[in-house]
């Protein structure tokens, strides 16, 4: 069966579809795989759960063990933990308010899930497609017990992301072809052999990553971020962040259309902000101050870290209200005060 991913849903909402459904969803945490395969049947040999809808269990809590004793956290959602799943066919399906933890899923097509409030916790992935699959408000994998989520040869394509972070995972040789990420925080991921290709908006990487409050959840020390072999090239930018001590000499970075690459920014934008008041490079004073205040704006409420490299875009420039000759002499004086501030700069590639 082919279907339309209508028709892949909708097969589960009739009586019959329906009965399935609850025997799925009781046998899937039990891990009785072939009971399932025997009455679900299988498509281009994967066991066919296209279009399931993962039903939702009322709110619940358990506890969580600390170093300072326990933590009460409420969880709203079906649970998968501690399962060898292979060769599923999970296209179309949808992932809401659950919980995935130490699971292992090999060969497994996610690809057109919609998965929203997931939380991951040390799970692998091996040779996974979550091709053009969208992603909200989840989890991308997080530690628990010094274990942590990996990513091995995944292939996340065409894939949407929104307000998603990632605490710990490992992504290995992963393809991320084609995204529109937005708002998404890598934290202490860790990249090798990955390639980008999209639209990147608001997106921060990382070199390391130390949680405020530390926990069992994540490992017992910071993981750092190799960042070894990652293409970027051929992806859009606007508001990408590399941040936190990252390397970045085995990294093709997007190419700077219509876009402004800042090294070390709080140290250029200090150095522009004193550069503006000096010599009054803007035609007019409205235009001067204009400049000062953006750049404390962005010190102020956008550089919280040490960030290594700040990218914004030119059409962020042209809602200044600033003409052409105003817009171009604010990037002069930022690239020179990018260039000075990246002489002395330990990160540069």
């Amino acid at each position: 069966m082919a279907g339309t991913k209508k028709n892949l849903q909708r097969r589960w909402q009739t009586p019959e579809g329906q009965e399935k459904a609850e025997k799925v969803m009781g046998l899937l945490p039990k891990g009785r795989i072939d009971s399932i395969r025997d009455f679900v049947g299988e498509y281009e040999g994967k066991i066919d759960l296209r279009g399931l809808k993962v039903i939702s269990y009322p709110t619940r809590s358990f506890d969580v063990p600390l170093e300072t004793g326990m933590w009460r956290v409420a969880a709203r959602g079906y649970e998968m933990r501690d399962m060898v799943l292979e060769e599923l066919a999970f296209d179309y399906a949808e992932f809401h308010d659950m919980l995935i933890s130490s699971c292992t899923f090999k060969d497994v097509s996610f690809e057109g899930v919609r998965i929203q409030n997931v939380r991951n916790f040390a799970n692998r992935f091996e040779r996974c497609s979550f091709a053009n699959s969208v992603f909200r408000e989840s989890s991308l994998g997080a530690g628990y017990g010094g274990d942590v989520t990996e990513y091995h040869d995944c292939d996340f394509s065409g894939t949407k992301m929104k307000g998603c972070s990632a605490t710990f995972p490992l992504f290995e040789k992963c393809r991320f072809e084609r995204v529109y990420l937005d708002d998404v925080d890598f934290k202490g991921s860790r990249f090798v052999e990955c390639s980008f290709s999209g639209f990147l908006q608001g997106v921060t990487f990382q070199g390391i990553y130390v949680p405020q409050i530390p926990t069992d959840w994540h490992p017992p020390k910071a993981l750092r971020n190799p960042m070894k072999d990652i293409d970027f090239s051929k992806s859009r930018a606007n508001g990408l962040r590399f941040a936190t001590d990252i390397n970045l000499r085995d990294v093709a970075l997007p190419t700077p259309q219509g876009h402004l690459f800042i090294w070390h920014p709080r140290k250029t934008y200090s150095c522009a902000i004193e550069a503006a008041k000096v010599k009054r490079p803007l035609r007019t004073r409205e235009g001067q101050m204009m400049l000062i205040n953006y750049l404390r704006m962005i010190l102020e409420n956008e550089l919280r870290g040490p960030e290594a490299l700040l990218e914004i875009a030119d059409r962020e420039l042209r809602t200044m209200g600033w003409d052409d000759l105003d817009r171009k002499t604010f990037i002069e004086i930022i690239e020179k005060c990018s260039a000075i501030a990246a002489s002395d700069a330990t990160l540069k590639p």
